[in-house]
């Protein structure tokens, strides 16, 4: 049946999509505030110190939510389009890639290495954006993105979850919870 297969993609794409996102969410809230510790711990005080090593290890937490999300979608485009579909999104991806690379070249002249971080989520937005516009005219309906947005009780938590990660890692990285 064409309708229960269609039903049948979209349960399963939601499925995956919130799946993939809530796993990469776990590092991109809590994993921040602790950046700075971790490099102290793992490669020592030079490295905190010295470095914009936390700050790139931050960025690169908050990045796998764009990666997670563009990765899924990308991929349910790739099982469902033709090849022309393909071939469009091929030519769009070579196009979102020039516009990254001109941006990153120069954000990583006036910002530094963070900037190429921050652009490559911009480049994976984008093309999810592209990807899920083709997937919603493949399924039965764009019902699937609407219920990938978080609820305003999640939220909620993921904010308080964030505030209590800063403050615990200020804490810890301030001697505050010190025995």
């Amino acid at each position: 049946d064409g309708h229960h297969s269609a039903a049948t993609m979209d349960k399963t794409m939601v499925v995956a999509l919130k799946t993939a996102v809530l796993v990469a969410l776990l590092p991109a809230v809590a994993g921040p505030a602790y950046a700075k510790l971790f490099i102290r711990v793992v490669y020592g005080y030079a490295w905190t110190n010295n470095s914009d090593a936390s700050v790139l290890l931050s960025c690169a937490l908050l990045y796998l939510v764009c990666l997670a999300l563009n990765g899924v979608t990308e991929a349910f485009f790739y099982a469902v389009s033709d090849v022309k579909l393909q071939s469009s999104y091929a030519m769009y991806t070579s196009v979102v890639s020039a516009i990254y690379l001109a941006l990153s070249w120069t954000g990583c002249k006036y910002f530094g290495a963070p900037a190429l971080i921050l652009f490559n989520g911009v480049s994976m937005i984008a093309r999810f954006v592209f990807c899920a516009k083709c997937v919603s005219t493949t399924l039965s309906s764009a019902e699937w993105l609407r219920s990938i947005v978080p609820t305003f009780p999640f939220s909620a938590v993921i904010v308080c979850v964030c505030a209590l990660s800063y403050a615990s890692g200020w804490m810890v990285w301030n001697g505050q919870l010190a025995a």
